[in-house]
Formats: structure tokens, sequence, C-alpha cells
């Protein structure tokens, strides 16, 4: 699972010590995709030639298309997303380009291979630029309510690059004149390849989850709560663990459900309560590899329920916080004649191996065991 810790957030922002990065960096959640540089070239064809954005893949994407960029001009503020990204998939590491004019872009820039997206809006050097994901936007440069003329992060006639999350500048007009960036007063630091990644299909199957939540959830102390008036979240690496964009629907007898739209492959989820700032689900890796855990899978660092979808659109079973099955539906026998059990009780408390507590109420409506009791998940 992948995201940042909203404690820590909250911490950075109440310090003030990252006050400059808040406005060229804000990461609002975990992200695949990052802005890497931000170009206003003047390139030997002039007028709008020299436009372009770079971004990087962290994690890999199996559709970069749920990505997007927008260009806030003359410190306007922001106008939404105005570029799509293609339907393609990319893996960790790749660095995409995406320019006015592709050809001219990778001729100055000495690319061996002109691998380019072509995108309709352009910036100038003193516009802020925003990349989103589903249509929420995940990161900013610049200030979308400033024309950055003036500004220390103008990069007119020049470029912003980040290194090491941090954004270096070539200095304004630094490309006035030059034919290409290795002859210019700031030669732009990536001269790698770029990609244009691998067409996907756009076959994509409905997958339905349900979990229910009749018994509560397990907050980040490890009490159990009521769902109240919160609500529950679907996360997983096919909405790149974004936390508050896939909300879930409250059924009204204690289970939440949603259909996602999925494309045959092997994913990775877990429930949240709030996006991430309530609750999640969590296990260890010695629970994932009993019979119990059978439903999850451990990459190593994190511990999270799979999932695969084949060729058809499927219903997934119900399940329970931190459990792969819906514990709430279960009824066992108990014998209060064992020696660690007290029969002059009504009830008793079980802490499951994911975390869970849950109360067991004395049903004397049912058959039990030897002395006829039963305790039912109550």
């Amino acid at each position: 699972m992948k995201k940042i810790t909203q404690n820590l957030t909250k911490s950075i922002w109440q310090s003030g010590l990252f006050a400059m990065a808040f406005l060229f960096s804000l990461t609002i959640n975990s992200q695949d995709l990052a802005l890497q540089g931000v170009i206003d070239f003047d390139l030997p064809e002039a007028g709008v030639t020299g436009k372009a954005i770079h971004v990087l893949v962290v994690n890999d994407i199996a559709d970069l298309s749920l990505y997007g960029i927008g260009v806030a001009n003359n410190g306007g503020g922001t106008d939404g997303q105005e570029y799509t990204f293609p339907a393609v998939s990319v893996s960790a590491g790749d660095n995409v380009m995406v320019a006015r004019t592709p050809a001219e872009m990778a001729a100055y820039l000495g690319a061996t291979e002109a691998n380019i997206f072509q995108m309709d809006i352009d910036q100038n050097g003193d516009d802020a630029i925003e990349l989103f994901f589903n249509d929420s936007l995940i990161e900013t440069f610049g200030d979308i309510d400033t024309d950055g003329s003036g500004e220390w992060w103008e990069y007119k006639d020049s470029f912003a690059y980040k290194v090491d999350g941090a954004w270096t500048y070539g200095g304004v007009d630094c490309t006035d004149e030059s034919t290409t960036s290795a002859t210019s007063d700031c030669p732009y630091p990536y001269t790698g390849v770029y990609t244009t990644g691998t067409a996907i299909t756009n076959d994509t199957y409905a997958t339905t989850f349900t979990i229910d939540v009749t018994d509560g959830y397990v907050d980040y102390d490890g009490n159990t709560q009521a769902i109240g008036d919160n609500t529950v979240y679907l996360n997983g690496n096919f909405n790149g663990w974004c936390g508050a964009c896939n909300p879930m629907t409250d059924n009204g007898d204690g289970t939440w459900s949603t259909t996602v739209d999925l494309a045959a492959g092997d994913y990775e989820y877990k429930f949240t309560v709030n996006g991430w700032d309530g609750a999640q689900e969590e296990w260890t890796a010695d629970f994932a590899a009993t019979e119990e855990g059978s439903c999850l899978i451990t990459d190593g660092t994190y511990t999270n329920r799979a999932l695969t979808v084949t060729d058809s659109a499927q219903t997934l079973s119900t399940v329970s916080w931190n459990s792969c099955t819906d514990a709430t539906t279960s009824t066992v026998g108990i014998d209060p004649g064992c020696s660690d059990f007290d029969s002059g009780t009504e009830g008793w408390t079980v802490v499951d191996a994911g975390g869970l507590t849950s109360d067991w109420l004395l049903d004397e409506t049912a058959q039990g065991g030897a002395n006829e009791s039963v305790y039912s998940m109550g």
C-alpha cells in the first residue's frame, strides 16, 4: 500500500518548515506519477515550439489516461485539467514528455528517439502547472494565483527541473538564440530516452466489492469503533491508493459496496475509513501466510487484499474488517463446560488474528453443543 501519513502531512504544514515546498510540489496523496520538468525553451522555430511538460513514472501505471495536466495562466487560478495522457501502460522509472511540437522538441534536446506526446495546451514561463489524477489535483508547480513574472520560480525561455524532490532552475532567458539544449547556457539535465508507453485495450470488467462493518472497524489506536456517520472507502493499486476518490455506498444493513471497472490483471486493495484519516485494514505478514489470511498478499513491505480479474464481471464475497470472510454471519457452538469459560456469563469477547474485536452473545433460540448453548457474533 502506498500513501503518505496524514498526521505527518499536518505536522509539516503546522511547522511551516516546508512552506516553499507547499507552493511548488504539494502532493495530497501518494502518487505514481510526478512532475519532473516544466519547460519554456526558446527553440529556433520560435512560437509555441518550446513548450513541454516532463513527468516521471514513480511506480508502474496500468493506465496513464487516469492522469492529466492543467495550466494556471498568468496567476488567474486553476482552469482544471486541460490535457489527458493517452491510454498506455508505463513502468516505474519511465520518463514521459508532452510538448506542443514533439519533433522540434526532440531535435532541440538531441533525443535519439522522438517518443514525445503532442499536447494542445501551452504555458509561458510565468504560469503554474497542475498534475491531476482522476480529475483530482495531486501536485502543483508554482502558485496558481500568482503571475510568475519576476518571481523566483519564473522559467521564461528556460526550465524548472526537479532534483531529489527539490526544484532547480536554468535561469530566465538562458536558452535565447540557442540551436540545441546542449549548446545553450543551460543544458536540460535529463538527456535520456522518453517513452510513449504500451497501448492498452479498453476491455474492463465490473468488479463489485462489499464489506460488512456491522461489528465496526479497528482504528489506528487498535480500538474497535462503530461506523456511525463515517464513510468506508476502497483503496488499491487500481486507483493509485488515492485515499478519498472511491467512497463506497452504505446499503443500510451494515454492508458497504462499490463497483469498479477493472482491466484483466492482478490487483491489491484494502478498505479504509474516511479516506486514510479514520482507519485502514492492517495485517501482519505472518497472518497472511495462514489459512485465515488466504485472501491476502505480502510484497515484502505491505500486506493487502489480493484480487485477480479475468475476462468477466464478478461480485466478490462479502468480508468483514480485517477478515477474509464475513464474520458477522458466523455462529459457533460453545461448550460452557470447558475450563476457561465461565458458564454464568451471557457473552464473551474475541480478538481475531487480524486484530478485530468482536462481542459474542448467548443465543437462547439456537441449538448448540453438549450443553445446548450457542454464542453468536452480535
